[in-house]
């Protein structure tokens, strides 16, 4: 699997995707509420509902560009897309890295864009830092003495939070196509929402950025590797635990 960074998705109203292939059709309906953890997850819901019809949706690309866009499967008939068959879909839309309704088009067709909030570094996670104890999710009590938490998601009312950096790797020939998919998955995240996840072979970190003003994020040359080809990036994050 290697390492990747996605960013989640909280439905905030209900919506349809309808996809049709032939005479055949087969809506993906997302309640008002629904949160995906990643796109591949929010894949995984609609691959669930076009088993009826044969079709399937998957992510791909080349490492060199750390982008992976959706590509799909109409087992080699043409297909349409219509995000909004009831309610909007257009937030999903921009997320999985399309730009409008498809039709008639052939499959294998790709996606004009890449996922929105998503990166895929050369190399794995090279470490993660704690830099601070733990501590409990912030609460604020409302006017009526409801509690509401800092996350639009869901509640972290039991979760502690643990101050920690993440350092990743990029590089290639074209060297900073790393960082500018960095900071496009930076741009996605603002964009659809946090929490974010952190995915290596072994574990699966759940984080958040950390609040503040700014965001600093600096790629430095790796020691002893050819300069220009290789180069870290340290991302402060909150890991919720």
């Amino acid at each position: 699997m290697a390492t990747n960074v996605q960013g989640s998705f909280y439905t905030e109203q209900a919506f349809t995707v309808r996809m049709s292939v032939g005479a055949s059709t087969a809506d993906w309906v997302v309640a008002a509420g629904t949160t995906y953890a990643t796109a591949d997850a929010a894949l995984a819901a609609w691959n669930t509902a076009l088993a009826s019809i044969s079709a399937s949706v998957s992510r791909g690309g080349t490492a060199s560009t750390h982008r992976k866009s959706v590509r799909v499967d109409a087992g080699g008939s043409t297909f349409s897309i219509t995000w909004s068959q009831a309610g909007d879909g257009t937030r999903m839309r921009d997320y999985l890295g399309e730009v409008g309704d498809l039709s008639g088009e052939s499959s294998g067709y790709v996606f004009d864009n890449a996922l929105a909030a998503a990166w895929f570094p050369t190399y794995d996670l090279r470490r993660l830092s704690v830099s601070g104890a733990p501590w409990s999710n912030q609460r604020m009590m409302a006017g009526a003495g409801a509690v509401v938490t800092n996350n639009p998601h869901h509640g972290l009312d039991d979760d502690l939070m643990y101050e920690a950096r993440a350092e990743f790797w990029f590089g290639s020939s074209t060297t900073y196509e790393g960082y500018e998919a960095l900071r496009d998955l930076i741009d996605g995240i603002l964009e659809h929402g946090q929490p974010f996840t952190i995915t290596t072979d072994d574990n699966a970190y759940v984080c958040r950025l950390p609040s503040g003003d700014t965001l600093e994020l600096i790629p430095e040359p790796v020691d002893d590797v050819e300069r220009g080809y290789i180069y870290r990036v340290t991302l402060p994050v909150v890991v919720v635990g």
